[in-house]
């Protein structure tokens, strides 16, 4: 007979993989006793069969069998195969189709071709199941106890701690404390990820840095010593923290900032969103009209009336020029200083954008389950976003002092060459309130400069 054999372990979060070995010896083992021929050996570590998680080498499995050739289905015991009564199900169809038997090293031979073998099936998975959901629950009982008594819970090494998950691991802290210096002096996620990865900086799991990897770390309160529980800060945190508390609430303003939520390529076009249409009023984005003009600025039909447009050269040589004069000035740094921060008002203003998210959340539940009609929903919505509106205006006023710490004391225009287009928007809007761009008068495709209006930030 022709025996396949298939081993899986629920929890190998290192990758030791003892378990499907042992298992995998048992199997074979039984698979030689029994003078079978071993056709193969399938594997799923660290893959649950209780959550619903798709199991690659079981899903081989199961084609295997449906091709034919497989006489007999070896496991170390019958929950290693299911967990799922709606999964065995299939399993017993697919079996008692292909004429295929299992057996299991703990629980012996399984006739799905008799009633009665399929009925011990049933039971053997119903009680699988059920011991799979009590465990489940007293694992959750025991994660919470833990997140509430500031417990780590163990499983991958953080980025910058031991595999104790308590112990400071200096140099890569000293990486974390550079990640946000690096965003809040101005740079970008992106910049940092390419500074990383072309140091050699390697994440914890030993694998490059991307985009999101590096949002992720910087958001996490683990690093200024709090202890989450389904994403929420319930504990103080038996780990010494890597940020202080002032670095961590900048840190988080300057990553929900509205204007951080593109989740497009790099910003190529620096007054994006920043100048706005003198038709409509709408910001104009980055845009090709045609290949002969090259990039251009332009209103967009989804929120403007798409009448207007600008080559890209033509308004950010204008509006560069404008930047350069004046902060050439001796007194531009004292024209555009900024108070240091209060951080009690940043930490203030944070929890109250926090606390309006969750009740626009509460406002869509409502509206959802028939408890608001359509007029109060948008009523309450609106007046939310007015009160968001107010508070993130206040908190980009408190981290202007970031950006005017960009400002240069020396050659400007060495300075402004050297930023990239993210740093030039910051810059922009620190120094402008609008930059208007009028409908064109069409002088000939020559740059009509009357054309732009820039109001200076006060």
């Amino acid at each position: 007979m022709k025996a396949l054999v298939y081993v899986r372990i629920s929890h190998d979060p290192e990758g030791k993989r003892t378990g499907v070995e042992r298992q995998r010896k048992d199997c074979v083992s039984l698979v030689e006793e029994r003078g079978w021929t071993a056709i193969g050996v399938l594997e799923d570590n660290d893959r649950s069969a209780y959550r619903g998680k798709q199991r690659p080498g079981w899903n081989e499995v199961i084609d295997r069998i449906q091709t034919g050739g497989v006489d007999v289905l070896v496991a170390w015991a019958s929950d290693r195969l299911t967990r799922h009564p709606r999964e065995l199900e299939d399993l017993v169809d697919l079996l008692e189709k292909t004429e295929t038997h299992v057996v299991t090293v703990t629980s012996g031979e399984y006739d799905l071709s008799t009633p009665e073998g399929r009925a011990t099936a049933r039971i053997v998975g119903a009680i699988a199941r059920h011991e799979s959901e009590r465990k489940a629950e007293r694992l959750r009982a025991a994660n919470r106890h833990r997140a509430m008594k500031g417990q780590r819970m163990g499983g991958r090494r953080a980025f910058g701690y031991d595999e104790d998950g308590c112990t400071i691991r200096e140099h890569e802290a000293v990486e974390l404390r550079g990640m946000a210096r690096w965003l809040i002096d101005g740079h970008s996620a992106r910049s940092l990820r390419v500074d990383l990865n072309e140091r050699g900086i390697d994440t914890s799991s030993g694998k490059p840095w991307t985009n999101s990897r590096v949002t992720e770390v910087l958001r996490n309160p683990r690093y200024v010593g709090k202890r989450t529980y389904q994403g929420e800060i319930v504990a103080d945190a038996e780990w010494p923290p890597i940020f202080d508390e002032q670095t961590w609430r900048r840190l988080q303003a300057i990553l929900n900032r509205p204007e951080r939520r593109w989740r497009g390529g790099p910003l190529k076009r620096w007054l994006t969103r920043v100048a706005v249409c003198g038709r409509c009023q709408q910001p104009l984005v980055s845009g090709q009209v045609s290949r002969t003009r090259g990039p251009s600025y332009t209103c967009t039909t989804d929120q403007g009336c798409n009448r207007l447009t600008m080559k890209a050269a033509w308004l950010e040589d204008y509006v560069a020029g404008l930047v350069v004069d004046v902060l050439s000035a001796p007194s531009a740094l004292e024209r555009f200083a900024a108070p240091e921060v209060d951080e009690d008002e940043l930490a203030r203003i944070i929890a109250g954008l926090d606390n309006i998210a969750l009740r626009v959340e509460e406002a869509d539940r409502d509206y959802d389950d028939g408890h608001l009609d359509r007029a109060r929903w948008l009523t309450r919505v609106e007046r939310l976003r007015s009160k968001k509106a107010t508070l993130e205006a206040q908190r980009d006023r408190l981290l202007r002092s970031s950006t005017v710490g960009m400002l240069p004391d020396g050659d400007v225009q060495t300075w402004w060459s050297d930023l990239d287009p993210e740093q030039r928007r910051r810059v922009a809007r620190l120094l402008f309130s609008e930059v208007v761009v009028s409908p064109s008068r069409n002088l000939g495709g020559k740059p009509d400069w009357d054309r732009i209006q820039v109001r200076w930030a006060a």
